[in-house]
């Protein structure tokens, strides 16, 4: 009985380290740089964010980002993407690779950039 017991315990535990590394983690992780992409494009003055976020409140914004995380080790994240805004005002489209830290909005590595 204590043998069962200590058998499913190890069980449960394996379960859960696994779904927190195969997947929870992941997913974490790619909400981020997707995130992480108009963080980038406001910090390297691509986007004046306040007059962004008030184009889309207004529906006179359009709005596109995408982000594919090529690697992580330990608490850092490559990934590579798209930010594409474009208004009446302003308009950004940039391919751009970067890296940045878990949990930081402003510590980020911008790899390389282009125009899209």
């Amino acid at each position: 009985m204590k043998i069962l017991a200590v058998t499913s315990l190890a069980l449960l535990v394996s379960g859960y380290v696994a779904y927190d590394k195969l997947y929870h983690q992941p997913q974490q992780n790619q909400i981020e740089a997707t995130g992480m992409l108009f963080q980038i494009a406001h910090k390297e003055g691509w986007l004046n964010l306040m007059e962004a976020l008030n184009d889309l409140n207004s529906g006179h914004g359009i709005s596109h980002r995408r982000a594919e995380v090529t690697a992580s080790e330990g608490d850092t994240v490559f990934a590579e993407g798209r930010v594409h805004f474009y208004s009446d005002v302003q308009s950004v489209c940039k391919d751009v690779t970067f890296s940045f830290t878990k949990k930081s909005l402003n510590d980020y590595t911008l790899m390389s950039q282009q125009e899209c």
